[in-house]
């Protein structure tokens, strides 16, 4: 639906009205730094991002609303994280650790920041990229990641009761695979 509602050449969104008209089955993430509540954090509004945390449990069924952990070795990942914490056990909202995935491995976080500064119309610079841990982490390396915080890898929701969506241990990073999703509109 974001696709479709959102303005040409900017990134999928939908309003908050139209994420309640279709949320029923769905559950929701809070989002990377770019969210509302992770970047109501780094602002350091704490109050707006706990109002923000009802308003979205509210979109969702009970239980369906998880505030998303990253740690993807950026400073502000390091800074969000602890705060998405202690918010989730003050507003009894569930964690969980997820990875914004730009590149199959780390070793292609070079060719993909080329990419973009392509796509951009800006030319790369040199030396050491900001990081290279936007990768199809697995499960092993999410929680090196997170040990400090284990409890955030054993309740993702996507290894839960909740979907239909048994793990296809087959799949080899960088492979090309079409997930099968219900239509909601037939």
């Amino acid at each position: 639906m974001a696709h479709l509602k959102s303005p040409a050449g900017a990134p999928p969104r939908i309003s908050h009205d139209l994420l309640a008209e279709h949320s029923e089955g769905l559950i929701g993430l809070s989002g990377d730094l770019s969210g509302e509540i992770a970047n109501a954090l780094l602002r350091n509004e704490p109050t707006e991002a706990k109002r923000l945390i009802a308003r979205y449990k509210t979109l969702f069924a009970p239980g369906n609303f998880y505030l998303e952990c990253q740690l993807g070795g950026l400073a502000e990942h390091d800074a969000v994280v602890p705060q998405l914490i202690a918010l989730g056990q003050q507003t009894e909202t569930p964690c969980v650790a997820t990875n914004d995935a730009h590149y199959g491995k780390p070793e292609e976080a070079r060719a993909h920041e080329v990419l973009m500064c392509i796509g951009l119309g800006i030319q790369a610079q040199a030396g050491d990229l900001p990081t290279a841990q936007l990768d199809l982490a697995g499960d092993e390396e999410m929680r090196r990641r997170f040990a400090r915080w284990p409890e955030l890898c054993g309740g993702a929701p996507h290894r839960g009761p909740k979907t239909e969506c048994p793990r296809d241990e087959s799949l080899e990073c960088g492979a090309n695979f079409r997930a099968r999703v219900r239509d909601p509109t037939h």
